[in-house]
This record gives C-alpha cells, sequence and structure tokens, in this order.
C-alpha cells in the first residue's frame, strides 16, 4: 500500500512539473530585430512582445496554482487523488463564493452612496433656495441659533467636568 502511495506522488511530480513546461519558445519566421523599409521595428515585433507578457503571465498563474495545489496532495493523510482534485475543487468553489460575497457588498455600498448622494443633493438645493429667500429676519434668527448652540454645547462640557 506504501509503495502504491508512494508511486501515485511521483506520478504527479511528473504530471506537474512537465506538463506545464512550455520549454524554449523562439522567435520563428519573425524576423528578429531586422527593421522593416522605414527604420521602426514591425508589427511582429509588437506582437512577439506582448506574446512574451502573456507567456510570462500565465506561467506565474500556473507557478501560483503549484504553490497551492501540490503541498496538499502530499499530506500523508490524502489516500487517493480523488481527494487531491476535490480539495483543489473546493478551493476554487471558495475563491468564486467570496467574489460573489465581495461583488454582493460592492452593489450594496454602491447603492448606499447613490442614495446619500442624492439626499445630500437635495438638502443642497434646499439650503441654495433658503441663502436666495433669506431675510435680515431669518439670518438674525440663524446667527442667534448657532450663538445658543455654541452656549448649550459649552455648559455642557463646563458640567461634565466637574466631579
Amino acid at each position: 500500500m506504501d509503495s502504491d502511495f508512494s508511486n501515485r506522488k511521483k506520478n504527479t511530480k511528473n504530471l506537474f512539473d512537465d506538463d506545464f513546461d512550455f520549454g524554449s519558445r523562439g522567435n520563428k519566421g519573425m524576423g528578429n530585430n531586422i527593421p522593416n523599409n522605414n527604420g521602426s521595428f514591425g508589427k511582429e515585433q509588437l506582437m512577439e512582445q506582448q506574446n512574451d507578457k502573456y507567456y510570462d503571465n500565465i506561467n506565474n498563474k500556473i507557478t501560483d496554482l503549484k504553490r497551492v495545489t501540490i503541498p496538499l496532495y502530499y499530506n500523508q493523510s490524502l489516500k487517493n487523488s480523488y481527494t487531491y482534485i476535490y480539495t483543489t475543487n473546493q478551493i476554487s468553489l471558495d475563491i468564486e463564493s467570496q467574489v460573489q460575497e465581495s461583488n454582493t457588498l460592492l452593489e450594496r455600498i454602491e447603492s448606499e452612496l447613490h442614495s446619500a448622494s442624492s439626499l445630500l443633493s437635495n438638502t443642497m438645493k434646499k439650503l441654495n433656495d433658503v441663502s436666495k429667500t433669506a431675510t435680515s429676519r431669518h439670518m438674525l434668527f440663524l446667527i442667534l441659533f448657532v450663538v445658543f448652540i455654541f452656549l448649550f454645547v459649552y455648559m455642557l462640557k463646563g458640567w461634565s467636568s466637574k466631579p
């Protein structure tokens, strides 16, 4: 039974080490560093550079996936490859559920910010209307109200500091 597990372990290691190794790519038929008629490099060179970036990006993602999945398989408590596949699948399902929860949260925040924005804009419109129609009597009441609030806060602060 132990030898069967070690054989599966070796086979799995080879599977992950060899399957995603793209080897040397080379620039076949691209005319390496040969400028075109006007002295600049052609679209082929640009496309080759973009391909290299995509290739490196995919290799980095594969390496990251290997780091997540292979240590799970080598754990002695895992007895068959189905558990390994299930574990990897479970990780992807967990990631998917986290993304869905995050999207739901972002949508809720967006709707709340939209409603707060509309409330604030309505308040600003009303304040603007009040300021346009303000008379000297309104201004007097507003100033007295602000002074009263400051005095009230000052008195509350004075009472709370007494022992």
